[in-house]
């Protein structure tokens, strides 16, 4: 009489591992993007998407304060 090999014990090691790697990769980068969503609303002070109201706030004027600044302190193409 043959023993029933149930899948449990059909899965050998490396196969529970790649599984459980991708089930950890996967919740990880759910938890990271949650994170990074959560930050960019707060810093935004609205969600990513949603427009700012008209006139409540400078259109482009801190961005292109910066560009000019790293362009004339010669930091363009440094990190910070």
């Amino acid at each position: 009489m043959q023993k029933q090999i149930t899948a449990v014990e059909a899965w050998s090691s490396r196969e529970w591992w790649d599984h459980l790697e991708i089930f950890v990769r996967d919740h990880i980068q759910q938890f990271v993007q949650r994170l990074l969503v959560e930050e960019v609303t707060l810093r935004l002070g609205r969600a990513k998407s949603v427009r700012r109201v008209a006139g409540s706030a400078d259109t482009g004027a801190q961005a292109r304060a910066l560009h000019q600044r790293r362009w004339s302190s010669g930091d363009l193409g440094r990190a910070g």
